[in-house]
């Protein structure tokens, strides 16, 4: 038996170390990539600038806002060919009111049926209860 279970393991062994053609990657040399040497570095204003972002999600999506606390942009004309940002993450703000909204709504509007279907109840189950006489 335990020859058995040693062939099998040397088996499976084997035939899990093959090499696999179709998956093969092939590599190339890295391209020599020119520096910019005159690009003209801008400072960030930290008070008016933030960075916007959106993250996915299978059921849908998020956004909001972080600051930054330092950077710099490097343009060479018209082009942003570098730059360099401190951002604090701390200062992550979600910006999804909308869905917070709409799920306060819902959840209200039930509460609101649920109400409403327990009075109706009420008074179908008591007949002491009577709605249409009491008086505000």
């Amino acid at each position: 038996m335990k020859k058995l279970i040693l062939t099998m393991l040397v088996a499976v062994s084997v035939m899990a170390c093959k090499v696999d053609s179709k998956n093969k990657v092939e590599t190339k040399d890295a391209n020599k990539v020119e520096e910019v040497k005159e690009a003209t570095a801008y400072a960030v204003i930290t008070d008016k600038s933030t960075l916007t972002w959106k993250g996915f999600k299978p059921t849908g999506s998020h956004n909001g806002t972080i600051a930054i606390s330092k950077g710099k942009l490097d343009l060479s004309g018209d082009d942003l060919v570098g730059g360099k940002f401190i951002i604090d993450m701390n200062s992550i703000v979600n910006l999804d009111y909308p869905v917070v909204f709409a799920t306060l709504f819902i959840f209200s509007l039930i509460g609101l049926v649920v109400s409403l279907i327990t009075d109706l109840v009420y008074m179908t189950i008591d007949p002491r209860i009577d709605f249409d006489s009491r008086e505000v």
